[in-house]
């Protein structure tokens, strides 16, 4: 495996998840939050979903992927509100 390369694409998914935030804040669409902290929660729920997900389940794979998109954007709206923790 190139862990060089690897990190490069992490960076690269990372910066693109803080830019879009970074718009919505000043959009006035996010509540003024850590960019990095959000994109890092963003990232891990909407990929974190595939570890537990089965394709046999009783879940389909694309209903799963809207639940965590929603989970994870509304955790982002509504985080600000516990800078204080």
């Amino acid at each position: 495996m190139d862990y060089a390369a690897a990190g490069e694409k992490q960076m690269t998914v990372l910066n693109a998840y803080r830019a879009c935030i970074r718009q919505l804040i000043a959009s006035g669409r996010l509540a003024s939050v850590d960019p990095s902290l959000t994109a890092f929660g963003v990232i891990s729920v909407i990929g974190g979903w595939r570890r537990w997900h089965r394709e046999d389940g009783p879940v389909p794979k694309h209903q799963a992927f809207e639940y965590m998109v929603r989970f994870a954007l509304a955790g982002a709206l509504h985080g600000a509100s516990q800078e204080a923790l």
